[in-house]
């Protein structure tokens, strides 16, 4: 076990993601990173944090949703990064534009670092042309359901944190092209239980289901309908009840779909 600066394991540019199971620290890595990032004279930027959460984050992190805004000699953290890059998204504009930005990231001396539970969840852009893997601790089913290709390596990180005796979050499992690294890992100075938590307001953009009655048959045309009136379980299409008139006690149906 060492402890080291991380950016001389990752190197400078590369592309690093980080992996590992909710609340092992993935998040307080991909911080940790940008802040000895700033150390070394790269400019730090988050992509993709909530805005109503910026009084967190030191003055010299740049907050954007842009990556035409991202200059050269930067570090990029993008957390929770399956939201903005997810697989089954992978023809989507900024999922396209990502690919190419990861293209051009050596030529432009970038250090870009995305976060994920899973990597089943990510673009396959971000993994075919990822340079370092970091695990933080894994769950038992990520074992069983991570991409063949990073199968043997989460089980050896899940070997290596079932074997530690303190906090797995201060450790992370690294494999870069020099090889295999295991290290002891500090949290941001600035970390913050708010920082933690930064996602939880989010919207999640859904589209909401509209409510309709179940389809019925008028009692007197035999017609099916969606919009019909009831008396007693009795269905009547609003034509029909219009012409029946007042004779009946009419009320709406309370069969929701």
């Amino acid at each position: 076990m060492i402890s080291t600066n991380i950016l001389e394991l990752l190197g400078v540019p590369s592309v690093t993601l980080i992996i590992g199971k909710r609340g092992s620290g993935k998040s307080s890595l991909g911080h940790k990173v940008l802040e000895l990032a700033k150390e070394k004279g790269l400019s730090p930027y988050l992509l993709g944090f909530p805005e109503e959460k910026s009084m967190s984050i030191p003055s010299y992190i740049t907050l954007t949703n842009s990556l035409d805004e991202i200059p050269d000699n930067a570090a990029v953290f993008l957390d929770e990064s399956y939201m903005y890059l997810f697989s089954r998204e992978s023809f989507s504009n900024f999922n396209k534009a990502m690919a190419k930005f990861i293209g051009v990231s050596r030529q432009k001396n970038i250090l870009l670092v995305f976060a994920t539970h899973l990597t089943r969840k990510l673009d396959v852009s971000c993994i075919y042309d990822a340079d370092n893997l970091i695990f933080r601790q894994p769950s038992y089913l990520h074992l069983k359901f991570e991409r063949e290709e990073i199968k043997s390596y989460i089980h050896d990180a899940a070997d290596f944190f079932s074997s530690l005796d303190a906090d797995p979050r201060r450790y992370a499992y690294i494999v870069t092209e020099k090889g295999v690294v295991k290290i002891e890992v500090e949290l941001p100075s600035y970390w913050s239980e708010d920082i933690s938590k930064s996602f939880s307001g989010i919207s999640f953009g859904e589209k909401k289901l509209k409510q309709k009655y179940k389809p019925e048959r008028c009692y007197k045309c035999r017609v099916r309908t969606e919009e019909y009136l009831v008396s007693g379980d009795t269905p009547f299409c609003f034509k029909c009840a219009e012409e029946i008139g007042n004779k009946l006690l009419w009320s709406f149906p309370k069969t929701i779909l």
